[in-house]
Formats: structure tokens, C-alpha cells, sequence
């Protein structure tokens, strides 16, 4: 009886051994046993100990290996090793073996202090071995006792089902909550998995929840060299060569840069320390250029108040006008997509002076506003205020569009704020419109 109790506990969590092919006769013979008898059917290792009285422990090593052993006979595809999801359902842990690995884990538990652990946490380290409530086997280093977001499949939340366990599989890997190299790692693993070829909906959601999580902690220089974002048509690449559009009615005139895909917020990407559309056109690294700006020469009174519209008439027609249209815009605009938050104090309302059969290039408006009339190529001396410097009359920072570029002057330097200065400096800014319609518009 003791024996039958003993094979009944011990099926479920010993390591099944191939019963032996020949059995000694009842009674005599060479073991010398006389009438005690052996046992006929097939029995556990351990069960057969308990009967005898030996104790002699099974090495925590080999109860890893048999855990191992379960979790083979359950793959699954978590890991996204391709873009496929399966079509069918991952195979259901039975009852009996869920018990079984779960008094595994009671006997790994009992050992976690002992030398002999070491080597369990070798055989262990990186291999599928905690089972989800979803009948998942996973690597116990993707997953956290406390994780708010819903990362599955790639990262997992520790399941309710293993409550009591969180001190062994803390020893065996399982993070108190994922950090920021971690979710760097899965989203590499992201890229890995999609070839080069554009992301699945259901990744791309993936990719997005990977991209917040991250951006709440702070990465180290090594992980943000490793991180990867999806660009704008969804295929994973190095955050380094992505940028984020924070300046939408610029964006569209940009050549040669890679954008984030629309779905990860640009606060975000900011936290990640990506790149983003204004910061690349303050540094002159894309279709925009500097321009000479001075203070212009002080004007007489009559450049302000009611002779400003007379002088810029006269202006107009010294530049070979064949009309001038005035319009005038009541409209606040909002300023998050502006070049500069110094600008944002200019978005309100604004006076719209249209020089009909004008264009002017990024010279002649620097010239327009500093030399004398003699060397503005006008085919007449202006009466008054030389050139355009009567428009600082309206505002402090005049934008031109004119032929194929969008020019901005600041001679105060109050406003444009140049990434190259700390003090107040004139600044011209040209920004040119590539593969646009924004000028005949």
C-alpha cells in the first residue's frame, strides 16, 4: 500500500523512467530475497527509496530538466519569430500536467538556497519555463511582477495562477518591472522579427506601447543607439534616422528624411531623443539657410503710423508692381508646430501685403532692407524709408514668401531665436519649398 501511495504522488513529478524488461521470479533465486518478493509492476525512482528507506534527494538540476521537458511539449509562438501569427490556438496545458509542473516549481523552491541552485538558474537562464495562465511556457526574463501595460505577446505580466511563487522565479529572472532595456531588447526583437518588411496592425500597436514604455525611463546612450521606432510607411529602424513631425505645414517640403510613423505621440519621441522637423530646420541641416540680417537703418517718423502704408505703396511700385492687395487677418493660429516658442507671441492677428507680379530672391530682400537705394536694382529712388524697411513699422518679424522660399528676418533677434547664438543677433532665416505647392497657393 505504501508503495502504490508512494508511485500515485510521484507520477506527476518525477521524470518517467523505462520500466526494466525482466523481472526476478517470486521467491529465490539469485538476489537472494527469499520470500519477500519483488515488486512485478513499474515504479518512480523516489517512490521505490520511500519504500526502501533510502533518502536520497533528486538533484534540483534534474528537476529543472524535466520542467524543460514540459515545456517542450508545449511550444508556442510568442517570440514572434516571423510576421505569421498562427491560426490556430496554442495547445492547451492538461490539468494534470499544470499540477505537475506546478509541484516542480515546489520542489525548485525548497532549494533556491542551496549551492546546488547555481545550477538551475544556468539551465534556466533564457528558456521557457514559467507557465502563463494562458498555457504559455515563457522565459521567465520576459516577464514582471508589476507591469500596468498590456504587452503581450513579447513581454508578460506574472500570472495570478503561480501566486506564491514570485520569490523563486525573482531568482530565475522574473524583473520587479521591466526596464528601459528591456523594452529596447523586444522592440530590437520587433525589427528582428519583420525582415525589413512593413509591421502587421497588431505589431504596430505593439511597437507603440513599447515606444510609451520606454519613453518613461531614462535610457542610457548604448540603448538609444539600440533603439528601434516604426517609420511612417510602418518598417522598424534606428531611432538615430527617424524624425518626428512637429511642424506639419513644413514637413511636406522636406527631402531625404525618414519620419516616425504618425501613431507614436511626438511627446514621445521627444522623450526618446528623436529629432524632429524644427529642430532640423534651426540647424540649417535641411532646405533651410541662413541669410545676412542687420539692424536696419532708423527711419524717419513718416515710416510709422498712416505714411507706413504709403511708404510700402511706394515701395511696391519702385519694385515694379503691377498691384498691391492689403489684407487683413483677425485669425489666432496656434503656435505648437511653431519654428521657435518665441514666436508664439506672433500667431494673432496679422497684416497680409501681397505685391502683385513681384519676386524676390534671398538677396535683393537682404539688400531691400540695409543698402541704399542706389544698389536695390529699383527702377526709381524711393521717397522715403529706403526699401522695406518700412514694414518693421507693422511688425517686428516680417515673413516673406516669395518665388520657391519662405524668409524670415529678426533683426532684433527677440523672436527667431538662431540655436548658434545665447544673446540677441540679427537673424535671416531662408526656408526653401521642395516638392511643395505652399507658393501658388
Amino acid at each position: 500500500a505504501r508503495a502504490a501511495q508512494g508511485v500515485a504522488a510521484m507520477e506527476q513529478g518525477c521524470a518517467l523512467r523505462r520500466p526494466p524488461t525482466r523481472v526476478p521470479p517470486r521467491g529465490g533465486g539469485p538476489t537472494g530475497l527469499g520470500d519477500v518478493g519483488c515488486v512485478r509492476a513499474w515504479a518512480p525512482q523516489r517512490a521505490s527509496r520511500d519504500v526502501s528507506g533510502v533518502v536520497d534527494p533528486v538533484p534540483p538540476l534534474v528537476i529543472a530538466q524535466q520542467l524543460l521537458q514540459y515545456a517542450s511539449m508545449y511550444p508556442n509562438d510568442s517570440t514572434l519569430p516571423a510576421l505569421e501569427q498562427p491560426t490556430t490556438a496554442a495547445a492547451v496545458v492538461p490539468g494534470e500536467v499544470r499540477e505537475s509542473v506546478l509541484h516542480l516549481y515546489d520542489v525548485l523552491a525548497m532549494q533556491t538556497v542551496s549551492e546546488a541552485f547555481d545550477a538551475v538558474r544556468a539551465a534556466l537562464r533564457g528558456q521557457r519555463c514559467l507557465l502563463l495562465d494562458t498555457d504559455e511556457f515563457v522565459e521567465p526574463e520576459r516577464v514582471a511582477l508589476d507591469s500596468e501595460a498590456d504587452l503581450a505577446p513579447i513581454l508578460h505580466t506574472f500570472p495570478e495562477g503561480l501566486a506564491g511563487y514570485e520569490a523563486l522565479f525573482r531568482e530565475l529572472g522574473v524583473r520587479g518591472t521591466f526596464s528601459g532595456r528591456d523594452l529596447v531588447t523586444c522592440l530590437v526583437r520587433l525589427r528582428s522579427a519583420s525582415g525589413g518588411e512593413a509591421l502587421e496592425e497588431e505589431q504596430l500597436v505593439l511597437a507603440n506601447k513599447l515606444a510609451r514604455e520606454a519613453a518613461q525611463h531614462t535610457l542610457s546612450a548604448e540603448e538609444r543607439g539600440l533603439l528601434c521606432l516604426p517609420d511612417r510607411e510602418g518598417v522598424m529602424a534606428a531611432a538615430e534616422e527617424l524624425v518626428y513631425d512637429d511642424a506639419a505645414w513644413l514637413s511636406s517640403t522636406l527631402q531625404g528624411v525618414r519620419f516616425l510613423h504618425a501613431d507614436v505621440p511626438n511627446e514621445v519621441a521627444a522623450a526618446l531623443g528623436l529629432g524632429s522637423v524644427r529642430k532640423l530646420l534651426l540647424a540649417g541641416r535641411v532646405n533651410v539657410k541662413d541669410l545676412t540680417a542687420r539692424a536696419p537703418p532708423s527711419c524717419p517718423s513718416s515710416c510709422s503710423g498712416a505714411g507706413g502704408w504709403g511708404n510700402l505703396l511706394d515701395c511696391a511700385d519702385c519694385l515694379g508692381a503691377r498691384g498691391v492687395h492689403f489684407l487683413f487677418d483677425f485669425r489666432t493660429h496656434p503656435s505648437q508646430s511653431i519654428l521657435q516658442p518665441n514666436l508664439a507671441s506672433l500667431q494673432g492677428p496679422a497684416l497680409v501685403v501681397h505685391l502683385e507680379g513681384v519676386e524676390l530672391g534671398a538677396e535683393q530682400l537682404c539688400k531691400l532692407q540695409n543698402l541704399p537705394p542706389a544698389q536695390h536694382g529699383l527702377r526709381r529712388t524711393p521717397r522715403a524709408c529706403p526699401g522695406l524697411c518700412s514694414m518693421y513699422a507693422v511688425t517686428d518679424v516680417p515673413c516673406i514668401i516669395s518665388g520657391e522660399g519662405m524668409f524670415f528676418f529678426d533683426p532684433k533677434g527677440t523672436h527667431f531665436i538662431d540655436h548658434a547664438h545665447t544673446t540677441p543677433t540679427p537673424v535671416g532665416k531662408a526656408h526653401l519649398f521642395v516638392n511643395s505647392e505652399m507658393p501658388t497657393r
